[in-house]
């Protein structure tokens, strides 16, 4: 009976994410709200990150982005956000979103 429950019912799986953390406030505040699913208050805190002139904090902070609008469901703004994440710079999580997008 809960084999064929299980089977029919809709079932919760379970994923991990990456993110990025630097030092600073500002990093830890945004990874904090994303672990407590405040994933838009983290993605406001990444985006000005993004902005950054370190091309490696730009990075990271942009891919941070991608990873919350595809955890939100907005895959086609995550495909847009992990592309600027490459742009300034390559880096091994970016192309791994790249590739989980069908980029």
């Amino acid at each position: 009976g809960e084999t064929l429950a299980s089977a029919l019912s809709p079932q919760w799986k379970g994923e991990n994410r990456l993110l990025a953390v630097f030092s600073g406030n500002a990093w830890t505040k945004a990874c904090r709200m994303a672990q407590d699913f405040k994933w838009e208050d983290a993605m406001e805190i990444w985006m000005r990150l993004a902005g950054s002139a370190n091309p490696k904090h730009s990075a990271y902070a942009a891919y941070n982005v991608a990873v919350g609008c595809e955890v939100l469901g907005n895959i086609g703004l995550a495909k847009k956000w992990t592309e600027y994440s490459l742009a300034r710079m390559q880096t091994r999580e970016a192309l791994a979103l790249k590739e989980r997008l069908g980029l």
